[in-house]
C-alpha cells in the first residue's frame, strides 16, 4: 500500500474510533461492533468500510439502493484501479511476477510468494516502494478531512440493532455465495441427465450414450464449454459409479479442471507480524531465565519448543509437538556451534537417516537437552508454565488463543507456529517458508556429507542397528499368470472382482478380520489369470493390511475398524480400476514402474484429494507388491510423501567427483569398460542425467554447435522415459577439465571406430550376434560407480543416483545465489554469472521462476518435486537468514560431539582390477533362474545379479525358446497353458522350497568337472527339454551333457528311466560310457524332438529321453526341477566351452 494511502486509512481509522466513542453511549452495541474494527487481531462484526441508514443498520459500500447513494457519479467500472496498477507498474520497471502476487494471480500453480518460489513479499514492496508512491501519488487524491463534529444518532427505542443476527460479509459472503452457486449447478446438472434419461435406468445406458451425455454435461449446445463443467461432469461420473453402469469408463473426452491456488497468506498477517515483534522481544528477556537452574525438565521442554519456533523461525507443528516431548531428535556440537536434528522416525544410531538440521542457540540446547532426560509422561495438554520471574507471554499473544484462563501447552505452540508462519511468508523467501512450515519436508544433508562438502573431511560413523519387520503375507498366494484380452474385456474383469471384494469387505468386522483377509487371498486364486497382476496385487495389499492390523508387526494383533479399511481400500481402488485395468506390474522394469506410479500422481492431483493419505497409501502397496517380486521405482522423482522421511539425502563434491573418474580408469580392466563408466558419471554429475537417461544416449543426442555442448533426453527404441516432462535438453553449464573432456573424446572416438558414428545408435553401443545393443547394464554400472564413490568419499550410501543431486544442488546455489556454507563450496569453481543466463535466458534475477527452471533441468513436473527430494539447502539458507544469537556457553555434555569420531583417509594402494561382471557359474546361473521367476524378467535379473548383458541375453533366450513348446498345469486349477498364457511357466511352477534346495546344491558343485568335448547350440539346449519336460536324446553330444546334469545333481539311478522311440543300436550304446542306464521297454510316449539348426527346422525320427519318477529324497524331485537344472548345466557348458567368459 502507498504511504499516502496508508494515511488516507490512518484518517479513516481515526474517524471510525471517533464515531464509536460519539456512539458508545446511545448505542453501545454499535459502538462495540465499531471497536472491533479497530482492535489488533481484529475479529470483526462488520465491514471495515461500510454505510449506515436512517436506523444505523450497516451496508456493503457496493448498495445502491440507500438514500444518497451513490456518493458520487462514477461512470467507470469499479475495478478501474486495479487494471490501472496492473498496467501502470510494470511501465515504471515493477517486474511482472511482483505485480502478479500483490494481485493474487499465478503462473502454472507457482505462485510468486509460494513455497515453490524464491521470492520474498518483504525485499520486493521494499525494492519498489518509491514507484508504488508514485503511482499513487499521480491519482492527486486529496486526503480527506473528517468533519469537526458528527450529527446526532437516530433515537434509542427505534432501533434493534444490537438484537439483529450477525450477517456475512466479505470472505464469508463469497464462500456462501459459491455454496449456493455449486448447489444450483449440481441441480440443473441433474436436471439435465434426467431429462436425457426420459425414465430410463443410467446404468442401462450404452457407450455411445454415455459418450453424448457427457458432451452435454461438458457443452452448451455442443460448442462452447460450461463455465462450470468440471462440477456438471463430475456429477455425472458420480452417478455412474454409484449405479455400478458397465460403461462409466467409456468417455471420450474428459474435464480436467484447474487446480487451485492456495492462498496461505490471511486475513491475520498484519496483526500477526506486529505480534511477531512482540514475541521475538519477550523471547530476548525470557532467555536469563532460560536455564536449568530456573526450569523444571517439563518447562525446559516446553519452553526449549516455544523459543525455537520463535528464534529459528520454524513452525512444523509436528517438529515442535515431538521437540516438546522429547522424542525423535538429537543434539549434536561442532566446532562452537550446536545442531538440532530431527526426522519423523528418527533411528537414533543411524547417522545416514534422513534428517532436517538446524543450528540453535546454546540455551535452547541446554534446555532441550536437560527436557530429554524426563521420564516421566509428556501431555502436550498439560497447562503452560514458566519460571516465576519470567516475564510472560505477550497479552495479545494471550488473546489470539482460544481459552485465556487455562492455555496448554499445545494451544501456546500452535498460536505461536500461526504467528510465525504469516511473519514467514512476509519476510522469508517463499520456500523457506514452506520448509519451515513443513509443507515441503525439506532434507538436510547427512551431517557426514555436510563436513565432507564445508571441510573437505571424511568421518567415520558406526552402522546403525537395523530394524525388520515381519512379513505378513501368506505362502499360499500362488504365482500370478498374466491377464489375456482386449482393453473393454480387462476393464469389465476387473469391475466384476471389484463388486466381489466390495461384497467380503463390506462384512469385515473386528473379530472377523483374519477370515475376510483369508476370504481375499482365496479370490485372488481364484480370479487368477482373468484381471492384471497391478489389480491382483492391489487386492493382496488390502488382505495383507487386515492380516497385519494396527501397531507394529510382531506385537498382539489389533485389528482395524471397519471405516478404516474401506477407507485405505478406496484410496486406491478408483485409480487402478481406471489405470491400471491393463497393466502388468509383475513385468515392468524401475523406469516403468516410476511412470506408472507417476500417472495415478497426477490423476489423484485432479480429484482434489488428500494427496498425504493417498500417498501413504500407495508406499504401503508397494512395499507388499515389492515382496512379491515387483522392482522399486525412483520415490525421489515422485511427490509422494510417506510417514517418516525416505529421502536419499547425499552429494558429492566436484573433487570427489573428480577422483572417482580417475579411480574408474586405474581399477578397470578394460578401457573401453572404463571410458563408458566415466562418461555415465560425466553425465549424471554435469547434466544431471538419470542413469537409463545416460545409457541410452543416442549419437545425435550429444550436441555441439557454436561453443555450447548439450543432451536431448528423448524417447527411442533401446528406452523410454518414465513421464513427458523428462523429454527436454539440458546444456552444459560447468567448464570441463582434461580428464573429462578426454572421458568425451574417448567415447565419441570409441562410437566412431566400432559403430561408423551412425547417429541413430547409442553412445554406448555394441555390435553382439550381429545387432546392436547397450554395451553395459543398469545393475553392473551402478554397481561399479557405488565402488569408486565410496571409496574415494567413505560414504556408506553413496550412489550414482547422488552425483544427480549434486547436480541440483550446485544449479540451485547458483540460481538463487545463495551464500551459505555448503553452498560456497559447491560452486567455488562455477561462473554462477553464466550459469544463471544460460538457464533463466536474460531476465536471470532471483525469481519465480528458478524453481521450475531446475525441474525443466532436472526432468520433473513440478517444483516440488525436487525440494522435497533433491535440495538439501533449503533448510542451512533458513539458518543463514535466522542467525543464531546469543554467546555459547560450555560444551553440554549431553550433545554428540563430531570431533569424537575418527576421520576416513581412503587407501592409498593401487586399486585392484577387478571384472566389471560376474563369471557364470552354476550357483549364480540357478539364482538367476529363480530372481527372474520372482520378477518375471530373466534378462533383467541376471544382470541384477551381475552377469554380463551377452550372458544374461543367452540365459534368457534359452529359456524362453525351451518354454515355447511346452505345457504347464496350474497349481490348484484342471487346466493346461503354454507360455504364452503364462511366460515363465517352467521358473515359476518350482515350489520356494525346491529352489532352496537347488540352490543349496549347486553352491557344492566343481565346475571343473563339468566340461565337454563338444557344445551344443542354444537352440539344441532347448530343443532337448521335451513338451512334457523328457531330456531328449539323439546324438552323442546330447547324451554328454544329460548325463553331466545327472551326475552334478546327484540324480539316483532308481528315480529315472531311458525311454526309446525308434532307436537304434548306436543310439543304445552311446547311453552305457557315460554311465546312464540301459533303454527301459516301458510303454511310453515320448516328447517330439524337434530342433533348429541353421534357421531349418529339424525332427529326430530315433531318440531317447530321458524321464525322471516324483521322489521325496533326491535333489531334483519332480521332472520341472530337473529341467531346470539342465538348462543350467547346458547353459554353463555352452558359455564355457564357447569361450564367452567375462574377459
Amino acid at each position: 500500500m502507498a504511504d499516502k494511502a496508508i494515511k488516507f486509512v490512518e484518517a479513516y481509522l481515526s474517524y471510525l474510533q471517533r464515531l464509536a466513542e460519539h456512539l458508545l453511549s446511545t448505542h453501545p452495541a454499535i459502538s462495540s461492533r465499531i471497536n472491533t474494527l479497530l482492535e489488533l487481531p481484529a475479529k470483526p462484526e462488520q465491514p471495515l468500510f461500510f454505510l449506515f441508514d436512517e436506523s444505523l443498520n450497516w451496508h456493503s459500500m457496493t448498495a445502491s439502493d440507500l438514500p444518497d447513494v451513490p456518493l458520487f457519479d462514477w461512470p467507470l467500472p469499479p475495478n478501474l484501479f486495479r487494471h490501472r496498477l496492473a498496467q501502470q507498474l510494470p511501465l515504471l520497471g515493477v517486474d511482472n511476477e511482483i505485480v502478479d502476487g500483490w494481485l493474487g494471480h499465478a503462473e502454472k500453480s507457482v505462485a510468486t510468494y509460494g513455497d515453490t518460489s524464491a521470492r520474498c513479499w518483504m525485499d520486493d514492496w521494499t525494492a519498489y516502494r518509491k514507484e508504488v508512491n508514485e503511482l499513487f501519488e499521480r491519482l492527486s487524491f486529496d486526503l480527506l478531512v473528517p468533519p469537526a463534529s458528527l450529527p446526532l444518532a437516530p433515537s434509542v427505542c427505534g432501533l434493534r440493532d444490537s438484537t439483529t443476527p450477525s450477517r456475512a460479509f466479505g470472505q464469508r459472503l463469497r464462500e456462501k455465495n459459491r455454496r449456493l452457486a455449486t448447489r444450483n449447478v449440481i441441480r440443473v446438472a441433474l436436471n439435465d441427465i434426467e431429462l436425457f434419461l426420459k425414465g430410463r435406468d443410467i446404468a442401462a445406458l450404452s457407450a455411445d450414450d454415455i459418450n453424448q451425455l457427457g458432451r452435454q454435461m461438458l457443452l452448451q449446445q455442443g460448442k462452447t464449454p460450461y463455465p462450470s463443467a468440471a462440477l456438471r461432469f463430475s456429477v455425472l461420473t458420480r452417478l455412474l459409479e454409484r449405479h455400478e453402469s458397465p460403461h462409466r469408463h467409456a468417455f471420450q473426452r474428459r474435464y480436467i479442471p484447474m487446480l487451485p491456488e492456495k492462498t496461505l497468506i490471511h486475513e491475520h498477517a498484519p496483526a500477526y507480524a506486529a505480534l511477531m515483534t512482540q514475541l521475538t522481544h519477550w523471547a530476548s528477556t525470557v532467555r536469563p531465565y532460560a536455564t536449568r537452574t530456573h526450569c523444571s525438565k517439563r518447562q525446559a521442554l516446553a519452553l526449549g519448543a516455544l523459543l525455537l519456533c520463535i528464534e529459528k523461525r520454524i513452525c512444523y507443528m509436528r517438529l515442535l509437538k515431538d521437540v516438546c516431548q522429547g522424542d525423535n531428535f538429537r543434539l549434536l556440537y561442532h566446532r562452537k556451534a550446536y545442531y538440532l536434528e530431527y526426522s519423523e522416525q528418527l533411528n537414533s544410531t543411524s547417522w545416514q537417516a534422513p534428517v532436517q538440521r538446524h543450528t540453535v542457540p546454546y540455551h535452547v540446547a541446554s534446555l532441550l537437552t536437560y527436557g530429554q532426560r524426563l521420564t516421566s509422561t509428556k501431555a502436550l495438554d498439560d497447562p503452560w508454565t514458566i519460571p516465576k520471574q519470567a516475564p510472560p507471554l505477550p497479552e495479545a499473544f494471550i488473546q489470539c488463543c482460544e481459552s485465556q484462563k487455562c492455555i496448554t501447552i499445545q494451544q501456546v505452540l500452535g498460536q505461536a507456529a500461526a504467528i510465525v508462519d504469516q511473519a514467514n511468508l512476509l519476510g522469508l523467501p517463499g520456500a523457506v517458508a514452506g520448509a519451515l512450515a513443513g509443507r515441503i519436508v525439506a532434507t538436510s544433508l547427512p551431517v557426514q556429507a555436510h563436513i565432507r562438502m564445508v571441510h573437505g573431511k571424511s568421518l567415520m560413523f558406526p552402522p546403525s542397528a537395523v530394524n525388520t519387520e515381519d512379513s505378513e503375507l501368506p505362502t499360499t498366494l500362488p504365482s500370478l499368470l498374466r491377464a489375456s484380452g482386449d482393453k473393454y474385456e480387462l476393464q469389465q474383469q476387473a469391475v466384476l472382482l471389484f463388486k466381489e471384494v466390495k461384497q467380503i469387505l463390506d462384512g469385515y468386522t473386528k473379530p472377523q478380520a483374519k477370515i475376510t483377509a483369508k476370504s481375499l487371498e482365496q479370490l485372488v486364486t481364484q480370479r487368477n489369470g482373468k484381471v492384471s497382476s497391478a489389480i491382483m496385487l492391489l487386492v493382496i495389499w488390502i488382505a495383507a493390511v487386515i492380516r497385519s492390523g494396527k501397531g507394529r508387526a510382531g506385537r498382539r494383533f489389533k485389528p482395524f475398524e471397519s471405516s478404516s479399511i474401506h477407507r485405505y481400500w478406496g484410496a486406491l481402488r478408483k485409480l487402478f480400476e481406471e489405470l491400471a485395468y491393463g497393466v502388468d506390474l509383475m513385468t515392468l522394469g524401475s523406469e516403468e514402474i516410476t511412470a506408472f506410479y507417476a500417472g495415478l500422481v497426477d490423476y489423484q492431483e485432479t480429484q482434489l484429494s488428500d494427496m498425504s493419505y493417498f500417498s501413504h497409501r500407495l508406499r504401503s502397496f508397494h512395499r507388499v507388491a515389492a515382496s512379491l517380486g515387483v522392482e522399486e521405482p525412483d520415490w525421489d522423482e515422485l511427490p509422494v510423501a510417506e510417514q517418516g522421511r525416505h529421502v536419499r539425502a547425499e552429494m558429492l563434491s566436484e573433487r570427489e567427483y573428480l577422483e572417482t573418474l580417475k579411480r574408474i580408469e586405474t581399477s578397470q580392466r578394460d578401457p573401453d569398460i572404463a571410458c563408458l563408466l566415466q562418461f555415465v558419471l560425466l553425465c549424471a554429475y554435469r547434466f544431471g542425467l538419470r542413469l537409463d537417461e545416460a545409457r541410452g544416449l543416442l549419437r545425435r543426442d550429444w550436441c555441439e554447435s557454436h561453443g555450447y555442448c548439450w543432451v536431448l533426453i528423448r524417447n527411442n527404441r533401446y528406452r523410454t522415459l518414465k513421464s513427458e516432462a523428462s523429454r527436454r535438453a539440458v546444456p552444459l553449464l560447468f567448464s570441463l577439465d582434461a580428464t573429462e573432456q578426454r572421458t568425451l573424446n574417448a567415447v565419441l572416438n570409441r562410437h566412431d571406430a566400432l559403430l561408423g558414428g551412425e547417429a541413430s545408435i547409442p553412445l554406448l553401443g555394441e555390435m553382439r550376434d550381429g545387432k546392436v545393443d547397450i554395451a553395459l547394464s543398469a545393475s553392473a554400472i551402478s554397481a561399479a560407480e557405488i565402488d569408486a564413490l565410496r571409496h574415494v568419499s567413505g560414504s556408506p550410501t553413496l550412489s550414482l543416483h547422488h552425483a544427480r543431486h549434486a547436480f541440483y544442488n550446485i544449479t540451485a546455489a547458483a540460481l538463487l545465489q545463495l551464500n551459505t556454507p555448503v553452498a560456497t563450496k559447491i560452486t567455488q569453481h562455477v561462473d554462477s554469472a553464466h550459469l544463471r543466463q544460460m538457464v533463466m535466458g536474460q531476465q536471470h534475477y532471483c525469481s519465480r521462476r528458478v524453481m521450475m527452471g531446475l525441474a525443466r533441468l532436472m526432468g520433473h513436473r513440478q517444483p516440488s518435486t525436487g525440494l522435497l527430494n533433491y535440495n538439501h539447502l533449503i533448510l542451512e539458507w533458513a539458518d543463514a537468514l535466522t542467525p543464531v544469537k546469543g554467546a555459547n556457553g560450555s560444551i553440554l555434555k549431553e550433545a554428540i560431539k563430531l570431533q569424537d569420531f575418527k576421520r576416513y583417509t581412503p587407501s592409498s594402494a593401487l586399486p585392484q582390477v577387478l571384472p566389471l561382471f560376474h563369471e557364470p557359474t552354476p550357483h549364480l546361473l540357478m539364482k538367476a533362474l529363480r530372481l527372474g521367476a520372482l520378477r518375471q524378467n530373466v534378462r533383467r535379473a541376471s544382470e541384477a545379479l551381475g552377469l554380463s548383458p551377452g550372458h544374461a541375453a543367452i540365459l534368457e533366450d534359452v529359456v524362453k525358446v525351451a518354454e515355447n513348446n511346452m505345457r504347464f498345469k496350474i497349481r490348484g486349477k484342471d487346466q493346461w497353458v503354454t507360455s504364452q498364457d503364462y511366460p515363465l511357466g517352467l521358473l515359476r511352477s518350482i515350489s520356494d522350497a525346491a529352489w532352496d534346495r537347488l540352490l543349496e546344491h549347486t553352491k557344492e558343485i566343481d565346475s571343473e568337472t563339468l566340461t565337454t568335448n563338444e557344445a551344443l547350440e542354444l537352440n539344441e539346449i532347448a530343443g532337448q527339454v521335451g513338451r512334457h519336460r523328457h531330456l531328449l536324446m539323439s546324438e552323442a553330444r546330447h547324451v554328454e551333457v544329460v548325463a553331466l546334469t545327472v551326475t552334478a545333481f546327484k540324480v539316483a539311478h532308481g528315480n529315472y528311466e531311458v525311454v526309446g522311440k525308434n532307436f537304434s543300436d548306436d543310439i543304445k550304446s552311446m547311453l552305457l560310457p557315460y554311465g546312464l542306464k540301459e533303454v527301459s521297454d516301458m510303454d511310453i510316449q515320448l516328447d517330439m524332438f524337434e530342433v533348429v539348426k541353421s534357421s531349418r527346422e529339424m525332427k529326430y525320427q530315433q531318440y531317447a529321453g530321458l524321464l525322471l519318477t516324483k521322489n521325496e529324497s533326491d535333489v531334483v524331485r519332480n521332472r520341472y526341477e530337473l529341467a531346470v537344472a539342465y538348462l543350467v548345466t547346458a547353459t554353463y557348458l555352452y558359455v564355457k566351452e564357447k569361450g564367452l567368459n567375462v574377459s
